[in-house]
């Protein structure tokens, strides 16, 4: 099992100025942050995985030492958190051959 911290790709500063993208080894990671329609005053964030198998990798979000949420990504490595209070996050991304750690997150 590659167990790899996510680094940032490229940076951006600001407001929604696009997608944050990392990479892991062989996986490149694109999270998107916007406001959630659903849930004013909350937000989503839609991610996408590339570059990996991603048939049973779960993402999970955490904050502090809690889980919040965890999803499994779908057949091409899509997961999506919905209604998320604004702060600061981890996410990890786990499966049988990788794991990915992102922390610091800021939504």
């Amino acid at each position: 099992t590659r167990n790899m911290l996510g680094t940032p790709a490229f940076a951006t500063r600001g407001g929604d100025t696009g997608p944050l993208m990392y990479e892991a080894g062989d996986a490149q990671l694109s999270l998107e942050v916007q406001d959630d329609p659903e849930h004013p005053g909350r937000k989503s964030i839609l991610g996408l995985v590339l570059g990996i198998e991603t048939q049973a990798v779960e993402a999970k979000l955490l904050k502090g030492d809690g889980v919040i949420t965890a999803v499994t990504l779908d057949e091409i490595g899509n997961f999506t958190f919905t209604g998320l209070a604004p702060g600061q996050y981890q996410l990890t991304l786990s499966g049988e051959t990788i794991e990915i750690h992102v922390q610091d997150l800021n939504i």
